[in-house]
């Protein structure tokens, strides 16, 4: 739905859209992003299974790609090819033991 300013020509997007049932975390940092390029992955939303690496075989994200639970604000990310989660209020990385 798009709302018009007619006072300063000003257009904005306003989006209600839900991802599909267990797609719950979205990437809030994509390092494939340059410039006003959204990236490979910035704004997508994937399921928990989507990005735990499987036993054995490397992770296919990006080192430094932030995903985001879009109910509880937990963040999920991979920095050296290993998944570390950060849980709400919690100061430090906590090594999550995902991969």
């Amino acid at each position: 739905m798009y709302i018009f300013d007619d006072d300063l020509f000003h257009c904005e997007c306003r989006t209600t859209v839900k991802p599909p049932k267990g797609y719950e975390w979205k990437v809030i940092f994509d390092p494939t992003r340059i410039g006003d390029c959204p990236g490979l992955f910035f704004g997508h939303y994937f399921r928990i299974f989507d990005i735990r690496p499987c036993p054995g075989e490397p992770p296919s994200w990006p080192d430094g790609i932030v995903f985001q639970h879009i109910d509880n604000g937990e963040k999920l990310s991979f920095i050296n090819g290993m998944l570390i989660g950060k849980r709400i209020g919690e100061e430090n990385h906590e090594f999550l033991g995902l991969g």
